[in-house]
């Protein structure tokens, strides 16, 4: 399906998906970009991050400001997929004193790599 097909379905589902959708789209970076993650997974990732994340999280305006602002998580080479997906399974592992509660068991495998490969795409 096109992604303007698949759009214009979505603007007939109601306009609070049309936010959702463009902050997709416009994540989405093409495969070989230099992020290591595919289309899809990217993709997958945003939808992971505005469904679940964003509660707490804000990336590029839209999220809450409860936790910290992740538009930029990826630029610190340190932070790779991997890093990030031990991050989320268990925060106070990695940053003692972290608020943010593990999601180890709450969050399933692939899921998680589509998430933190996202996380890591955002330079």
């Amino acid at each position: 399906m096109s992604t303007r097909h698949w759009l214009a379905r979505a603007c007939k589902v109601g306009p609070a998906l049309l936010f959702p959708l463009a902050l997709l789209y416009a994540c989405n970076k093409p495969a070989g970009s230099g992020s290591g993650a595919s289309s899809s997974s990217t993709v997958g990732g945003a939808a992971l991050f505005t469904s679940n994340c964003s509660k707490c999280h804000t990336i590029n305006g839209s999220g809450s400001k409860r936790a910290p602002d992740l538009s930029h998580v990826g630029a610190d080479a340190s932070h790779t997929a991997d890093w990030l997906a031990e991050f989320v399974k268990n925060p106070g592992k990695i940053e003692p004193g972290s608020r943010m509660p593990p999601f180890e068991g709450k969050i399933s495998d692939s899921d998680l790599k589509s998430l933190t490969e996202y996380l890591a795409s955002l330079k």
